[in-house]
């Protein structure tokens, strides 16, 4: 209580003029702890920007280090596909290789089948003409065996009448000398 009583003597004495030089203190002061507690802040908030800085740095390194490996990895698969590209595009000269001997091939076999088909009728004929030659054959030997029958049937006639003839020839002669 003592002081409070003092100090309000002393405003007493000072009057209006020390008053408002109060209130200006007062608002100094007031501006002054605002000012520091600004300046506290930006001094956090300098601190967290130097870390953020930190942080992006290490941020655009690590980038610009990852960037490097993309650009190297696209790189190798440009030439992965460039390799596969002229890998496709011999497949391609090969299969229009292939094509083309295969075009080849299917005319030379179309010309063979007609061959094969032609040759097939011709021996289709000649295998007709061959049962006819042998069926005439065998109808040649048939009359052939019929007529060495016949031969030697008239042979057989032939002989008994000779020896009958040459009987009766000596017979005859026996008659007419005797």
């Amino acid at each position: 209580g003592e002081v409070r009583r003092l100090q309000e003597a002393i405003m007493h004495v000072g009057g209006e003029k020390l008053r408002m030089q109060k209130k200006k203190v007062e608002g100094m002061q007031k501006a002054l702890e605002e000012a520091t507690a600004a300046v506290s802040k930006g001094k956090v908030g300098i601190k967290s920007s130097e870390k953020a800085v930190e942080k992006a740095e290490a941020a655009a390194v690590s980038a610009a280090e990852e960037l490097k490996e993309v650009a190297e990895s696209i790189t190798q698969t440009r030439e992965e596909y460039k390799g596969i590209e002229d890998q496709a595009l011999k497949v391609m000269e090969s299969y229009k290789a292939t094509q083309g001997v295969l075009e080849e091939k299917k005319e030379a076999l179309t010309a063979l089948e007609k061959e094969y088909s032609r040759v097939k009728d011709a021996v289709a004929k000649l295998r007709a003409a061959q049962v006819d030659l042998e069926n005439e054959l065998q109808d040649a030997v048939k009359v052939f065996k019929e007529t060495e029958l016949k031969i030697a049937h008239y042979q057989t006639k032939w002989d008994e009448v000779r020896a009958e003839w040459k009987a009766e020839e000596a017979e005859a002669k026996g008659l007419a000398g005797g």
